[in-house]
């Protein structure tokens, strides 16, 4: 869970009003107004996987190639093409915050 608390560390710099919302299968967010899985987390016992949610058919392809260049684990798409990928330590996460970041506030503001 340490993981994922370093995330949601990332994820108040880009609005702080975000919260950690614990579902059976999966971590959501929520803020003021709802629910907002623009980033979903699943916590496994080895790592937590990330699915990131909100990007226009343009910007996808752009960050797989982005995520690729990282040494997270970057797995199939779903089926709408939008990134997942897996986090193993928080010295990952330390290691890629910026790129991380990046996605995060990319489908922050294609969900907005």
């Amino acid at each position: 869970m340490e993981i994922v608390d370093s995330c949601l560390d990332i994820l108040h710099e880009i609005d702080s009003t975000l919260n950690l919302k614990y579902n059976k299968y999966y971590i959501g967010l929520t803020n003021q107004f709802g629910v907002n899985n623009f980033v979903v987390f699943r916590a496994k016992k080895q790592h937590v996987l990330v699915n990131a949610y909100g990007l226009n058919k343009s910007e996808i392809q752009t960050w797989h190639e982005k995520m690729g260049e990282t040494k997270l684990s970057l797995l199939s798409d779903d089926s709408d093409g939008n990134p997942r990928f897996r986090i193993f330590s928080k010295e990952d996460l330390d290691q890629y915050r910026d790129p991380i970041k990046e996605l995060f506030a990319a489908c922050y503001q294609g969900t907005k």
